[in-house]
């Protein structure tokens, strides 16, 4: 392939942010919360029957997160993601990892990177200590927003720290990977918040940027490629067909 022809190709790849299919665990099996709510939960079954569906797809990464984890600290996801990352699914994983040692295990059973959420907001000693005990390849920053205020403890609790002033402080520590989720519009199905998405690319270029909430359908993931989001996450738009996994990742 001529130099002019590879340019094309990069060109039009970069028209569409990569999808990322997302589940959310609890008790063994695939939900979804509306808003992060507890109360809210739709059951979608065995999430093995969804992870063997994309990759039939030819979707190879995955997001997951440990609700139970989220909830009250406990780890029990990890067999089973033992076993899909066996498979060759690359995964991050989010929901309650609050210590190193809970980070390296993750890390050992097999999880490509790590999502440290309102750890990453409240303790940048301990954000540091992960990106420089196991690269900034391996942990991902979640910075959950609602109407642009950063959110912890669930997404119960506003944060004191200002969105520039967080962001500074992560780009001084070495963050590669930062998840930002538009809570307002998890679960919903209204589409990204593009103006949030466009701030923050605009804030802190460089950095590979995963959206999260609302995402619906391809025009979306175009929208999102052109506020310079690499990647997006969708749970429900896939597991509901919103989405067509035989034709998202072909």
């Amino acid at each position: 392939m001529d130099n002019i022809n590879k340019t094309i190709v990069k060109n039009l790849a970069s028209d569409v942010c990569q999808l990322i299919p997302a589940l959310d665990l609890l008790d063994h099996r695939a939900v979804r919360l509306m808003q992060g709510d507890f109360r809210r939960v739709t059951d979608y079954g065995d999430p093995s029957h969804w992870t063997q569906r994309w990759w039939d797809a030819g979707a190879r990464r995955l997001h997951v997160v440990d609700l139970a984890g989220a909830r009250d600290g406990t780890l029990s996801v990890l067999p089973l993601l033992r076993s899909w990352a066996e498979r060759g699914w690359d995964i991050q994983l989010g929901g309650g990892i609050r210590s190193v040692e809970t980070v390296e295990q993750v890390l050992s059973a097999g999880v490509n990177r790590v999502v440290l959420g309102t750890a990453a907001v409240t303790e940048p000693d301990f954000l540091a200590r992960c990106l420089d005990r196991f690269g900034p390849d391996s942990i991902v920053a979640g910075l959950d927003l609602r109407e642009g205020v950063p959110q912890v403890s669930g997404w119960l609790l506003n944060s004191e720290q200002r969105l520039d002033a967080l962001l500074e402080g992560w780009k001084a520590a070495g963050v590669r990977w930062i998840l930002s989720t538009a809570v307002l519009r998890d679960g919903t199905l209204q589409g990204p918040d593009l103006a949030q998405y466009q701030q923050l690319s605009a804030l802190l270029p460089g950095v590979q940027w995963i959206a999260s909430g609302g995402v619906r359908h391809k025009a979306d993931l175009v929208q999102l490629a052109a506020q310079g989001i690499p990647f997006a996450v969708a749970g429900r738009s896939i597991l509901e067909g919103w989405i067509n996994p035989e034709e998202a990742w072909r």
